[in-house]
Order: structure tokens, then C-alpha cells, then sequence
């Protein structure tokens, strides 16, 4: 529908066009890592972005705004890129000793995601200096969310998702490196993996957070929870996060409470991240039958191949130690 209604070519003339396409490049992407499979936007629609927030920032070199945009359009650019490259081995398109080449350039590409965003990482003048007025820390929380320096806010807020983009796409290629090269997951991916939850956990507190902010750091919180320590403790601060990402009105796919169930060896999972349905609000249940009743009544086209993979979510959860069925969990 996207590519039927804008012509790619003028499709970054608006800010509707723009904010439209960012907003279905990045479910594009979520979509293909989940499912292991390939974004359905061409590589070029994110390049044209990436070429109009390019030129706007040189452009107008004072607006700390454009150059976040620039910044999360080369972000895409990567995402994209890794997702296409991740594409072309399983399906016999490149050989094992040219992904390997073709990866060790992507690597150094995310390495240098972080290295750009040092000067405003380094700015202190917009950091967070005090969370008066949020809650007390739990003691059992598995981070600090009020580390100091550790969040951006005014014109660097979007650091923030900048710099959760980059952790997810860590994390991501990180793992998905060591599936392709039947490699062991490296330690690093627990650290990204919590300092990702530090962040969200950061957001999630601070009072003078933007509204609707949670549910814009969702997606990184869903990767990040994976690949922690399978204990008591950072289970149920998993579960609370979910829960709490839900409770404002995002669905996160019923197959992966599901496969967190198995994960994790909690069978009631399936029905909500909370025991005894807490803080499940009313709502929730009708959107989840909602979503369930279109998923059973769509037809099985070759269009939806994506979705069955989606549902299966083979990308992210490919040989991690779970059951697909928690009922059938030993």
C-alpha cells in the first residue's frame, strides 16, 4: 500500500510522507529480524531518506534536530543492509567466505554507529541530573535507571532511541553472526542486552519523559529481555516491563510470551506476564482477540509468508534453549 500511494521519488517531500515512512521501515525491519527473513521495502526508500536528512543537516549545520534525523536514517541504513546480508546465505546467494568479508564490513559500519554519536553522548550539558519525583529503586531491580549522565533530555531526548536503536542492532548482529558461523553467543550480548534495560527502565522513570515514550522503546526492551540471566529476579523484572509496555496499549506477538514461557519454564505466561492477571487491563484482552481473529482469518498467499515466519519468529529465537509448547516443558 505504501509504494501505491507514494512514489518514492516524492515520497520525503512532506513531513506525512517522511514520518510514514519511517514509521513502516522500522516495523519492515522488526518484521524481517524477527522471521529471519528479508525486509519487504526495497533498500532504495531508505536511501532516499537517508539522502534527504543527509543534505538537510548540511544544510541547516546548527539544527541539532537534523542531525538526529540524518543520524537515525543512517541507522535504518545499516539495519537494512544487515537484514539483506543475513538474507543471502540461507538462500545459497553469496558463499560462506563472502558473507564472512561482507559482515566484517557491516561490524565496523556499527561500530561506527556509536563512534558518531559520541560528540552528543559526551555533551553533558543535556544529561539527566536528578530523578526527583520518580520512584524509590527497587531492590531487586537488575539495573540502575538512575545512573547519572545516563539519559539525554531537550533537544538530545532523541539520543536516547538513538542510541537503543544501536544496541538492538548490536545485539542482533551479534547473535544472528554466531547462529550463521555456528558459533557460541558471545558474553557481551547479556551486557548489551542490560544496558539496553537500563535505558528503558531510564525512560521509563524519569517523570519528565515524553508521553508514549515507553511504547517507542518497546521494541528494544522485546530483543533485550532474551538474552538475560534466566534467574528469579530478572524474569520477574522482564515480566514487569512487559507488562507495563502492554498496559499502555502495544500487543507484543502472542507467540512470544509463548516462547518465553518455554524460555523461562512458565506456562502461564500464554495469557499475561503477571501471575494472577495483574495489572492486565480490559482492554488488552479485547485488542489480543482482535489481532487473533484477523491472524486464523487471513489467507495463506505467498504474501504472507512473512507473517506465518513472524508468528514463528524464527529469526530472533532460532536455536535458543526453549519449547515451543510450555506445556510440553520438562
Amino acid at each position: 500500500m505504501l509504494t501505491e500511494l507514494y512514489p518514492m521519488e516524492s515520497i520525503t517531500d512532506s513531513e506525512l510522507g517522511r514520518r510514514i515512512l519511517e514509521w513502516y521501515s522500522r516495523f519492515d525491519l522488526f518484521c524481517g529480524f524477527m522471521s529471519g527473513s528479508e525486509p519487504l521495502l526495497g533498500r532504495e526508500w531508505l536511501a532516499a531518506n537517508m539522502l534527504y536528512y543527509t543534505e538537510q543537516a548540511a544544510q541547516h549545520p546548527e539544527s541539532t534536530e537534523l542531525k538526529l534525523e540524518a543520524a537515525g536514517a543512517s541507522h535504518r541504513m545499516v539495519a537494512i543492509d544487515m537484514a539483506l546480508l543475513f538474507g543471502k546465505l540461507p538462500r545459497g546467494a553469496i558463499t560462506l567466505e563472502q558473507f564472512r568479508r561482507e559482515n566484517e564490513a557491516l561490524a565496523l559500519r556499527i561500530h561506527n554507529m556509536k563512534e558518531e554519536m559520541e560528540p552528543l553522548l559526551s555533551d553533558d550539558r543535556h544529561t539527566v541530573k536528578s530523578f526527583k519525583g520518580a520512584p524509590e529503586r527497587d531492590e531487586d531491580d537488575i539495573v540502575d535507571p538512575y545512573r547519572p549522565g545516563g539519559l539525554r533530555q531537550g533537544p538530545l531526548w532523541g539520543v536516547n532511541f538513538l542510541m537503543m536503536d544501536w544496541l538492538g542492532t548490536s545485539i542482533l548482529h551479534t547473535y544472528q553472526t554466531a547462529l550463521i558461523l555456528e558459533q557460541e553467543p558471545p558474553p557481551e550480548l547479556r551486557k548489551l542486552a542490560l544496558e539496553q534495560c537500563r535505558l528503558f527502565e531510564a525512560i521509563q522513570y524519569w517523570p519528565g519523559s515524553v508521553p508514549g515514550s515507553v511504547l517507542s522503546a518497546q521494541a528494544g526492551l522485546g530483543i533485550a529481555v532474551v538474552f538475560l540471566p534466566i534467574d528469579e529476579r530478572h524474569i520477574m523484572w522482564s515480566r514487569k516491563k512487559l507488562a507495563a509496555v502492554e498496559s499502555q496499549g502495544y500487543t507484543y506477538p502472542p507467540l512470544l510470551r509463548r516462547k518465553l514461557a518455554g524460555l523461562w519454564s512458565i506456562p502461564e505466561l500464554r495469557d499475561w506476564w503477571l501471575p494472577n492477571e495483574e495489572g492486565k487491563p480490559p482492554i488488552v484482552r479485547d485488542i489480543r482477540n482482535f489481532i487473533e481473529e484477523r491472524t486464523q482469518s487471513t489467507p495463506n498467499t505467498g504474501h504472507q509468508l512473512k507473517a506465518e515466519d513472524v508468528r514463528t519468529m524464527k529469526g530472533l529465537f532460532s536455536k535458543l534453549n526453549m519449547n515451543d509448547n510450555p506445556d510440553d516443558m520438562t
